[in-house]
């Protein structure tokens, strides 16, 4: 007859050693530099299981897309001939790539649940939306009340 009750751990085999912690996955070495801290800072932010090999090709479309819209910030802001006509068709096609290039990061960030939007359900956030809106409008009203 076998022994009643919990078996005490003197009883079970041991494990050796600790298991090691999933490593974080490193940027492909087609990543500019900037592309690659943009990599781990996406990587750290979430748990480490968080992106597997199959997601990598998105990140790193995902990293590509950030350093893009960077470059493109930086064209606008440095923009200086708008006052000819042809400086406003130029000035408008960056503005068209920078909206293009912002709805692609968008994507690939739903796609990843990177955004806040990914990660919540269609009636949390329009409880969250609800409430945010009437205390903005509550403190709009306080605050500039005559």
């Amino acid at each position: 007859m076998g022994q009643r009750g919990k078996k005490s751990t003197a009883g079970l085999p041991a494990i050796h050693g600790v298991p090691t912690l999933r490593q974080r996955l490193e940027p492909p070495p087609e990543l500019t530099p900037d592309q690659a801290e943009t990599w781990r800072a996406v990587v750290a932010s979430r748990p480490a299981d968080w992106f597997d090999t199959g997601s990598a090709p998105l990140l790193a479309a995902y990293c590509v897309s950030v350093s893009v819209q960077r470059t493109l910030a930086t064209a606008i802001e440095a923009f200086e001939e708008i006052a000819t006509p042809d400086g406003v068709k130029a000035f408008g096609k960056l503005l068209a790539l920078k909206a293009n290039e912002a709805a692609l990061c968008i994507r690939l960030a739903t796609a990843m649940r990177l955004s806040q939007h990914a990660r919540r359900e269609a009636k949390t956030a329009a409880t969250a939306a609800r409430e945010g809106a009437s205390t903005a409008s509550a403190l709009w009203s306080r605050d500039h009340a005559s």
